[in-house]
């Protein structure tokens, strides 16, 4: 194992296992601007990642990460990990359930020289909510629950409404990311483009729904009662690029 390596392993144990609150140590391996890329967003900077961290520990005190497995690949060291706890206090806005969930996730630590200037948490979300219950609500459109993880799907349903038919699909999955407050480099980052591309689509899509701000896009969205699909649009979307 590399010393990168090792510095992972070391860091992914204290943060889950051990519970260790202080790993400023481990500032000087993380570039102070670092991208960090989990199921919770697009954050910058080691302090915006430990946050994001714990957002999971708040709400799952008793996590943690087994069967870790950790190996090189090219500039980036891998992490493959099982993890469990129980959803004791809120998270992610959504009010504690006492359930207790299992998933498998993998984490890629990209480096340039010693230091880590790339963090990408893989891991389905869809599964954490179906499992933690929040899935179970009242539909808000017809055959929402065969439809809400299904890309294709989403896509023809929202096409179905006008004036939504005229939009590409790249020009959807911008505006779904849009509405969430996602600039067009964050999208860009996601979506694996320009920035200049995402902000192409908008402007398109912009021009097509006749909206000229962000506000108009989501008033429409809600008066055309489709905002459901756009919501649902953005989890399937989150999770599809980011097991890429």
């Amino acid at each position: 194992m590399t010393n990168n390596s090792k510095y992972m392993n070391v860091f992914l144990n204290e943060m889950w296992n051990t519970k260790v609150e202080d790993l400023d140590e481990l500032h000087s391996i993380f570039s102070p601007n670092l991208v960090a890329l989990s199921p919770l967003g697009v954050k910058t900077g080691v302090d915006n990642l430990k946050q994001t961290n714990i957002t999971w520990s708040q709400g799952f005190p008793d996590m943690v990460l087994s069967n870790i497995d950790i190996f090189n690949a090219g500039d980036a060291v891998v992490a493959q990990w099982k993890s469990s706890g129980t959803n004791i206090n809120s998270f992610n806005g959504s009010n504690p359930t006492g359930k207790k969930i299992e998933y498998d996730g993998v984490t890629i630590f990209q480096f340039n020289g010693q230091e880590v200037i790339r963090y990408k948490c893989i891991i389905n979300m869809l599964d954490i909510y179906t499992q933690l219950g929040f899935f179970l609500e009242q539909e808000t459109y017809t055959n929402q629950g065969l439809i809400r993880r299904n890309y294709s799907l989403l896509l023809a349903e929202i096409k179905r409404h006008m004036p939504f038919s005229s939009l590409s699909d790249r020009e959807l999955e911008c505006t779904c990311f849009f509405i969430q407050g996602w600039s067009a480099k964050q999208i860009a980052i996601h979506l694996n483009c320009s920035y200049r591309t995402v902000q192409h689509h908008m402007a398109k899509t912009m021009e097509k729904l006749n909206c000229h701000a962000k506000n108009q896009i989501f008033d429409l969205l809600k008066s055309l009662k489709v905002l459901p699909l756009f919501e649902d649009l953005y989890k399937v979307c989150f999770n599809k690029y980011i097991n890429k």
